[in-house]
């Protein structure tokens, strides 16, 4: 590539070292590969003889601004510009419907492009017109919507071209992939994707049923004794191979109290904190902090245990999203909303080995989930979207094998599981861009629906009335995986 100046072509007959003529001719400037114009126009001045100016290679249309080019100045010779070329350059902002004269010559421009009306100039633009005549060459640009290819990405090309702002034409005149990359960047909407992270967390749940088999495991309960217990837990998680990575935890706090020989209701509050980082043609960094209130009630009656629970929570949302304009630097948004959840969990396991060393016990856990998500806005610059409000029903069940041993002053045990999720991990949010009415689906990616579970845990007495609780759970799909650690303790009185 040839980067402005000026330069004076003579045409001559060169010689040896002794002055004897070689015949070869002079003058001659050639363009094989892609010439352009600095911060000024580039001159080419034929001084003696007959020079010529010869390209077929590519010429960059350099901007003086948006609806003017700089030019390449032939003068004192002829162009021949036949096969020759036009491309963008990096950074540009080009305007559809302006006519960037990039060339001139006082002697004449001769030749055909090799570009015509209707090719592709950027990812989004199209050459309405490339065409010279004696004194000059020049181009026209105008927008190329065939380039859009989902409902999406037609939905943000329609608004970002209702504009003429720089910004706009700056999208618009990105090449090689990045124009497109950068659309369906825009066009994505991690919202979807954060409602079923958030359905899919069961720490309600877990923690009951944690509780659960602390009391099967501890003396029997005295009536109106209280139990306080405090249980925590971290996990680490990936979904769709790896392109969502997270991270979070929970701190539960419980009370129960024993209502009847058979039975023990309780409370329990729970705050959970999640972070996530979803990948696709934007980047987003999501954090959830989710509070949630419940109330459960465990039932043993010889061999059979049956667990209930119910509870309600809010969460916070938190998204921050970037797309990237190739090289070209990017937009950065971002949005806060929040979503409600009503849960309710069922367990049921039977010990089929009641006397024996190891308690074998198969089980069934069924889990639903009303979920509200309020709608949001996206704020920052760039190309902000809008996200209406939905509501979703997820439904998940389990069944499984669990087997545990009494040891002194403690117990441990294994389970082995199996989860399918029965509905509500597809949810769509319709989504448009600030203050357009024009939108579309933004539905979630693919989730695993078939999971295998597998846990291991160990409780050990630590005094009179205190009780430790330690386990590792994992919930394995194809393409998903959650782990998680978690640690438990009980005080009664």
């Amino acid at each position: 590539t040839l980067i402005g100046g000026t330069y004076d072509i003579f045409d001559q007959k060169t010689t040896d070292a002794d002055g004897t003529p070689l015949g070869a001719k002079t003058g001659l400037f050639t363009n094989h590969g892609t010439i352009r114009p600095g911060d000024k126009d580039m001159e080419i001045y034929g001084i003696l003889g007959t020079p010529q100016f010869v390209s077929d290679g590519t010429f960059g249309i350099e901007l003086a601004d948006q609806s003017t080019a700089l030019k390449i100045a032939v003068s004192g010779m002829s162009a021949i510009i036949d096969g020759s070329s036009v491309a963008p350059l990096d950074g540009r902002s080009y305007k559809r419907g302006a006519k960037y004269t990039f060339l001139t010559g006082d002697k004449g421009i001769s030749g055909a492009f090799a570009q015509k009306a209707g090719d592709s100039f950027t990812d989004f633009l199209t050459i309405s017109e490339l065409d010279h005549d004696d004194a000059s060459a020049w181009l026209v640009l105008d927008l190329d919507e065939s380039a859009a290819e989902t409902d999406a990405e037609k939905a943000v090309l329609g608004a970002i071209a209702s504009s003429d702002s720089e910004y706009s034409n700056s999208l618009l005149s990105l090449s090689g992939g990045a124009g497109k990359a950068a659309i369906a960047g825009i066009a994505e909407n991690p919202a979807a994707d954060a409602a079923v992270l958030t359905m899919r967390s069961d720490r309600i749940g877990k923690a009951v049923r944690a509780r659960s088999g602390w009391l099967n495991d501890l003396e029997p309960l005295e009536p109106r004794k209280a139990h306080y217990w405090y249980k925590a837990d971290k996990d680490w998680s990936r979904f769709d191979s790896g392109a969502i990575k997270g991270s979070g935890y929970s701190f539960t706090l419980g009370a129960d109290w024993q209502t009847g020989r058979n039975w023990t209701v309780g409370i329990l509050g729970q705050y959970g904190h999640d972070s996530w980082g979803l990948g696709g043609a934007s980047w987003n960094r999501h954090k959830v902090k989710d509070w949630r209130f419940g109330v459960f009630a465990v039932n043993k009656t010889g061999q059979d245990e049956l667990t209930l629970h119910a509870a309600i929570g809010r969460q916070t949302h938190e998204n921050e999203k970037t797309v990237a304009y190739g090289t070209q630097g990017g937009q950065q948004t971002q949005s806060r909303y929040h979503s409600a959840t009503q849960e309710l969990g069922l367990r049921f396991s039977r010990d089929l080995t009641p006397n024996k060393t190891w308690h074998h016990k198969p089980f069934a856990v069924l889990q639903l989930t009303r979920y509200q998500q309020n709608a949001s806005r996206e704020s920052g610059a760039g190309v902000p979207l809008h996200s209406d409000s939905f509501t979703k029903l997820y439904s998940a069940g389990t069944v499984g094998w669990t087997m545990e041993r009494a040891m002194k002053d403690g117990t441990f045990g294994f389970t082995l599981g199996y989860k399918r999720i029965f509905s509500g991990d597809d949810p769509a949010v319709w989504t448009r861009l600030n203050g357009t009415t024009r939108g579309w689906n933004s539905r979630a990616r693919k989730f695993d629906r078939n999971l295998l579970v597998a846990s291991a845990q160990g409780e050990w007495v630590l005094g009179k009335s205190w009780t430790a609780n330690f386990g590792l759970e994992l919930e394995q799909g194809r393409h998903d995986r959650n782990l998680a650690a978690k640690a438990a303790f009980c005080l009664s009185w």
